[in-house]
């Protein structure tokens, strides 16, 4: 049964699969962003992001974690440059919480705090970029204020997710453990329930033989008792009296009743192998 790391490879390639016929829909209208607006920069970024998701996806030779290291890392790059050269009325906010829960679905639960803290540790860097005056955002009145308001739900967010996600995987695992232990411990109670039925059919073909060897050697004996009882009669029968035919009739009747007992004994033995 496959476990949690088969899981989370399993989510990045479905992850790569389908990201790459819709990042037309994201990078498109960035392409035309920048150009209406003179941020190239942004196309080269946006172009520089699907050439990485299509090596990730189709260049051999890189290992899975450098794979999932390289999409991460464009992922954070990208929003860093959308943040930079948008602000908060683009998608860079949006981006670094997408990179912290893909990073905490990809990668091994240990790591699962390290995109949380990225994200704090970029937020911090922007904050002290905007106090100083650094970027080139011209449509907030106060921009550390309200970059301070937004990152802070946006680190909330990202912890939250780094506290929570790991839990339902290892709710998930538990889930997957017991159902394979389940498996197995059936499937040795079914080896065992079929060695049962084997060594029962093997002591119901020997009885079936007991019955039938024995049935024939306890008739052997009836029939010369019959025999000899009848012969007995017909020698010496004359001077018999009533009482001693009585006697003779008396041991071979009970003879021809054991018999029949025998016979019925035998037919009760073949009832399984009959049907």
């Amino acid at each position: 049964m496959p476990d949690m790391v088969y899981w989370r490879n399993n989510l990045f390639a479905r992850t790569i699969i389908y990201l790459l016929p819709f990042c037309l829909i994201a990078l498109i209208p960035g392409v035309y962003l920048s150009i209406n607006t003179g941020k190239y920069i942004l196309a080269v970024i946006d172009g520089m992001t699907v050439i990485s998701i299509v090596m990730v996806a189709f260049l051999p030779g890189i290992a899975l974690h450098i794979r999932k290291i390289i999409f991460i890392g464009s992922l954070y790059l990208l929003s860093c440059v959308l943040l930079y050269y948008i602000g908060l009325s683009g998608p860079g906010l949006l981006y670094l919480q997408l990179g912290c829960i893909f990073g905490i679905l990809i990668f091994p639960a240990q790591y699962a705090w390290w995109p949380a803290f990225l994200n704090t540790f970029i937020c911090i860097l922007f904050a002290i970029a905007i106090f100083f005056g650094q970027l080139p955002w011209n449509d907030l009145k106060n921009p550390t204020s309200a970059w301070i308001a937004v990152s802070s739900n946006l680190v909330f967010l990202s912890f939250l997710s780094a506290a929570l996600i790991p839990g339902l995987f290892n709710g998930l695992q538990q889930t997957l453990q017991k159902e394979k232990q389940l498996h197995q411990q059936l499937n040795k109670e079914q080896q065992s329930l079929s060695k049962a039925v084997l060594m029962l059919e093997q002591k119901n073909t020997e009885l079936e033989q007991f019955a039938y060897a024995a049935s024939h050697d306890l008739q052997e004996p009836l029939r010369m008792v019959t025999g000899f009882l009848t012969q007995l009669e017909k020698k010496y029968g004359s001077t018999f009296d009533d009482k001693a035919k009585q006697y003779i009739d008396f041991a071979v009747d009970g003879a021809q009743r054991m018999r029949q007992l025998i016979l019925n004994l035998l037919e009760f033995s073949r009832v399984g192998r009959l049907g």
